[in-house]
């Protein structure tokens, strides 16, 4: 879910909906201060795969804080399991898989919206 997908499809975009763990329109304030951030850093809106990178890396090093040994990274970050994010807590499942918050959105009249 990018602008790239509505410039590319344009009016074919309207009405095209995505299962997002992603809301760009959050007014979370753990996801406006990071936006902010973000914005002043890279100049850019931040995307799903931003969010996505920056809460991985919160989950390596929460777990490094707490463990050094290389080994032992996966067993830590289970332990642990429940995690603060960009858009809301989330958990990681016994596969390494974050358990999180999903959001639809809708694309119409060329934008992305949140359906509540």
């Amino acid at each position: 879910m990018t602008q790239d997908f509505i410039q590319s499809a344009g009016r074919a975009a309207d009405g095209v909906m995505f299962a997002q763990f992603y809301d760009q329109n959050s007014r979370k304030d753990t996801f406006t201060q990071f936006k902010k951030r973000f914005e002043a850093r890279f100049g850019a809106n931040p995307d799903f795969a931003a969010v996505a990178a920056y809460d991985a890396a919160q989950v390596l090093f929460a777990a490094l804080s707490q463990n050094l040994d290389p080994q032992m990274l996966k067993a830590t970050i289970l332990k642990q399991k429940s995690f603060h994010g960009v858009e809301g807590d989330f958990e990681i499942d016994a596969f390494g898989d974050p358990i999180r918050r999903f959001f639809l959105i809708t694309v119409a009249d060329g934008r992305f919206k949140t359906l509540e």
